[in-house]
């Protein structure tokens, strides 16, 4: 009776147990273990920060539509990761990030909600299939992203991280224009009229504009505004000492740095130009001369990138019935394989145009003092080698440069991500300052910042090496709608590009910590390595086949039209009548062998898998019964062991 009742107790208890520790999970969170490759389901410590942050209480809105994804097992798995990850993002935030997820179903406000924010929707079967992600504050700050792609979930984390430092920080970041171009309109002397002419600010600083305050520095600034996020720089030409300490300081203040520079810009033409015969003597070269050299950075000297797998396809000759179409190695067209899938900047770009663009890469061995890292964004194939910037710098010949051109053995880097602790162009203090006797060279006069000698944080950079993909000719299509209302058409990526790198550089360090996560997608690498070397084994054989095949049709169709259709009175002879049964008998057999041809492709695969569930089904179970029953035979000896005793 004793026995029953404890055991009755026992269950009692259990059942206690089991109740109040599923309350006690529920009010505090689920404690959750990531034990994935990368922790790819705990946020990175800047998503942390950035969720931490949060001074006030930021909604963020998933509209997802639940039915229609049913019928899809890996959009349906995203929704709920979309879904987990907010979560986490909630549970960082301590609540001030407040998360909604909302089924749009048709005919309901969630859907007119969905639509009134510009969420875009995807027909699946007849039904309408969102996937997009609101994002408010308590000042009318207001973010979208319209669909969440689930072949870009590895920038899932940065979309979302990016969405509530915006809304946490709702005034628009500020870039500081430094420019020896009129990328922001002006007037400029034609050399083909001979008169001037009003330019208009060009497209990318209209895709600026839209989402940051500009303000305009002016060729060479002598200081950088406080309030300046980011600096760009484009095309920074024969800048003085002055100019190139502000810059230097900016950056190892923290400062943020965006620089197009160019060993052959093609938009520079100078003002004073008159003739075609001026921009032969005409410099038109940037860099950013000793602020390069102190930080570790060499940009190749008289060359520019060349690439014949990316050059892009222009018509070369002058005389009229000689044009043709040949590739220009020293004007390139970047596909994705060019650019860096990893970075946040270029993840998405499909295509990037350059015209003579230099080369970046890092001194070998780095400045004392640098930590300087470089991450490439855009490159050349493997077959990327250098020009001679005079080969192209007037009237270049695409066919004779092609002819001459040797293809390398390695990418060239066009554009770069730096950071890392890097230390000051100017040691002894700002130039054309003389202390007076016996004071510190660095001792700032009344109103000035100190000068520092090393960054104060890691420098973060983006360094490219070319100007002219800013303008609007290499990435704009301008069309004239019933030829008056203007129409400018993307023909590549290049303001994207931009804008990207703008955006990303003007969030926090945090934010900027954030990029692309590991593949979340885990593919059976076993099982594509068989089916590669199945194909290798196979294909040969199939085309081998297939080639039998065809020459047995046409024997076969010729022995038949040399058949005498006139007089059906006439016989084939019995050789003729024999070689029309084998040929068809051959192609009844070519056929068979090549069915089994593409049954084999499979067959080692399939095999893999049946051993797999083997494992998996009966070999584990197995073991682990096996185990018990040791286990359990062993308690059984221990207790009897005992007994005796």
């Amino acid at each position: 009776m004793n026995k029953q009742l404890l055991a009755i107790s026992g269950l009692l208890l259990l059942l206690v147990l089991f109740f109040g520790v599923n309350i006690v999970a529920g009010q505090l969170g689920a404690a959750r273990v990531d034990l994935t490759q990368g922790n790819l389901y705990t946020l990175t410590k800047g998503s942390r920060n950035i969720a931490r942050g949060v001074d006030e209480e930021v909604r963020l809105s998933f509209y997802f539509s639940e039915q229609a994804a049913q019928g899809i097992p890996a959009v349906a798995a995203y929704g709920r990761r979309v879904v987990e990850l907010l979560n986490e993002y909630r549970r960082a935030s301590g609540g001030k990030v407040v998360v909604q997820v909302l089924d749009p179903e048709p005919f309901t406000e969630a859907e007119d909600d969905a639509n009134a924010a510009g969420l875009t929707a995807q027909r699946v079967g007849g039904q309408a299939l969102y996937m997009g992600l609101v994002g408010k504050n308590t000042t009318d700050g207001f973010e979208v992203i319209p669909f969440l792609d689930p072949s870009q979930e590895r920038f899932l984390e940065y979309q979302v991280s990016r969405m509530i430092y915006a809304l946490g920080t709702p005034s628009k970041p500020v870039v500081g224009l430094v420019s020896s171009l009129q990328i922001d309109g002006g007037f400029t002397f034609d050399p083909r009229t001979q008169q001037p002419s009003q330019r208009p600010a060009w497209q990318v600083m209209s895709e600026i504009r839209a989402v940051m305050q500009v303000k305009n520095l002016g060729a060479s600034p002598k200081t950088i505004p406080d309030d300046v996020d980011v600096l760009m720089l484009v095309h920074p030409k024969d800048l003085g000492d002055d100019t190139l300490y502000a810059i230097d300081q900016f950056v190892l203040r923290g400062g943020r740095l965006l620089a197009f520079v160019d060993p052959l810009c093609e938009v520079d033409i100078p003002p004073n130009a008159r003739s075609p015969m001026d921009l032969i003597s005409a410099n038109r070269t940037s860099d950013l001369g000793r602020l390069l050299d102190a930080w570790g950075v060499e940009l190749a000297t008289n060359k520019v990138a060349g690439d014949q797998a990316f050059g892009m396809r222009v018509i070369a000759g002058n005389e009229p019935g000689q044009q043709e179409p040949v590739t220009y190695v020293a004007w390139l067209q970047l596909p994705r394989e060019g650019m860096n899938a990893e970075d946040a900047i270029t993840a998405q770009a499909t295509q990037i145009n350059l015209a003579t663009a230099g080369s970046i890469s890092l001194k070998q061995p780095l400045p004392e003092g640098s930590t300087l890292t470089l991450a490439p964004l855009l490159q050349t194939s493997e077959a990327g080698a250098l020009i001679d910037q005079s080969a192209v710098a007037f009237m270049p010949d695409p066919k004779k440069i092609l002819a001459d051109f040797t293809p390398g053995t390695q990418r060239l880097t066009l554009a770069a991500r730096l950071s890392g602790m890097v230390k000051s162009a100017f040691p002894q203090g700002k130039p054309d300052v003389k202390p007076e006797e016996g004071a510190d060279a660095t001792t700032p006069s009344e109103g000035e910042k100190p000068h520092l000698a090393q960054s104060s944080e890691p420098a973060t950079i983006i360094l490219v090496a070319d100007a002219d993909l800013l303008d609007n000719r290499y990435w704009i299509r301008e069309e004239r709608l019933f030829g008056q209302i203007p129409i400018a058409t993307k023909v590549a990526d290049n303001g994207d590009f931009v804008v990207n790198a703008l955006d990303n550089l003007s969030g926090s360090t945090d934010l900027i910590s954030v990029r692309a996560r590991g593949e979340f997608a885990r593919p059976f690498t076993k099982v594509q390595e068989i089916q590669r070397q199945a194909e290798k084994q196979y294909l040969q054989e199939q085309q081998r086949l297939e080639d039998e095949l065809q020459r047995t049709q046409e024997t076969l169709a010729q022995l038949q039209a040399n058949r005498p259709e006139s007089d059906a009175s006439v016989l084939l002879t019995p050789e003729q009548e024999k070689a029309i049964a084998d040929a068809r008998v051959k192609i009844a057999d070519t056929r068979k062998a090549l069915r089994r041809v593409q049954a084999d492709l499979n067959k080692d695969i399939e095999s893999l898998g049946t051993r797999l569930k083997l494992i998996n089904i009966g070999l584990l179970p197995a073991a682990v019964g096996v185990a018990a029953v040791g286990i359990g035979a062993w308690r059984v000896s221990r207790r009897r062991n005992k007994v005796r005793e």
